[in-house]
């Protein structure tokens, strides 16, 4: 799954199977009657709850074909206040039992108010394969994990972020009297604090705001930082929230049941006028932004469907 970040790969922990003892290999799956229930709450049809589904051909080995896998939840999105987890397989939406991954993505993007989403844990012996792959990942791409200690009477942690970039938490400065004094460096990313991801520099001070006692922190490198790519990033979303506007571009009406362009550049439109346009060109009708693939354009049909929400 190349698509999971480090902070991603938190798969919720299981419960040991019965007949699991000290010794023993891991079960290559949980008990069918350990299935949980999450609610998640949309006012409106169009909300996005931030989970995104494995598609048919890249499931792991050991899944259905047919099975609702998690691969992704987007941070500060619904999905990531509420127990959901990567790899977590749904199996059941409002009580009606989940035939595949696009099934479960229609139901939920249809769904208003209170959603029930009865799930069966990820498990074990694929837990274990992500948090290998995990380090494997961090350590490739410079990112390491930062453990120290805030005493609680600290009022400020000392540290200034870079606010030309908004979308990144780039520290530009590090005070002398901060208890994190000699473990970061100017230059550096924080990624995640205390497994909690953000959008922006002021979330992450928030959090370090909040937080006190043992601290963890997911760093890269300032070496190993792209910061050509984190500027393009920021101009790309200040031009899409600068074009953006309360009528549909395309029909120039209140939209009906708004929908992001499937290349996910901020711009949103009538979902009718999505799918006209979508039959006529793929590129953004604003921005001419083209969807993100790894298939050329002749794929298979299944790779084509939507399997995020």
């Amino acid at each position: 799954f190349p698509s999971l970040r480090p902070h991603e790969f938190s798969p919720a922990p299981s419960r040991r199977s019965p007949m699991t003892t000290a010794g023993t290999s891991c079960p290559d799956s949980n008990p069918e009657d350990e299935e949980e229930i999450v609610y998640i709450y949309k006012y409106i049809a169009a909300l996005r709850i931030g989970i995104t589904l494995v598609g048919i051909n890249r499931l792991p080995r050991g899944y259905g074909r047919n099975d609702a896998v998690i691969s992704t939840i987007a941070p500060s999105s619904i999905a990531s206040a509420s127990p959901l987890a990567v790899f977590d397989t749904i199996t059941h939406i409002n009580d009606v039992p989940t035939t595949s991954a696009r099934h479960a993505v229609l139901m939920i993007r249809e769904s208003v108010g209170s959603v029930k989403i009865q799930l069966r844990r990820c498990p074990l012996r694929v837990k274990f394969a992500c948090a290998k792959l995990q380090r494997a990942w961090r350590k490739a791409k410079g990112i390491s994990r930062l453990v120290c200690s805030i005493p609680p009477d600290v009022i400020s942690h000392g540290l200034t972020f870079r606010q030309d970039l908004p979308n990144a938490a780039i520290v530009s400065e590090v005070s002398s009297s901060s208890p994190l004094a000699g473990h970061l460096e100017v230059g550096s990313q924080i990624m995640a604090i205390d497994g909690s991801c953000f959008d922006c520099p002021e979330q992450a001070s928030q959090l370090l705001v909040e937080r006190f006692g043992e601290l963890v922190l997911l760093v890269k490198r300032a070496d190993l930082v792209d910061l050509g790519r984190l500027e393009r990033a920021a101009k790309a979303k200040a031009a899409a929230s600068a074009s953006s506007c309360l009528d549909c571009a395309v029909c120039l009406g209140v939209p009906k049941k708004p929908t992001e362009w499937p290349a996910m550049c901020g711009h949103h439109f009538c979902y009718d006028c999505v799918t006209k346009c979508q039959q006529r060109s793929k590129a953004c009708p604003l921005c001419r932004a083209m969807p993100r693939s790894g298939k050329p354009a002749g794929g298979s049909r299944s790779s084509r469907r939507p399997t995020s929400t």
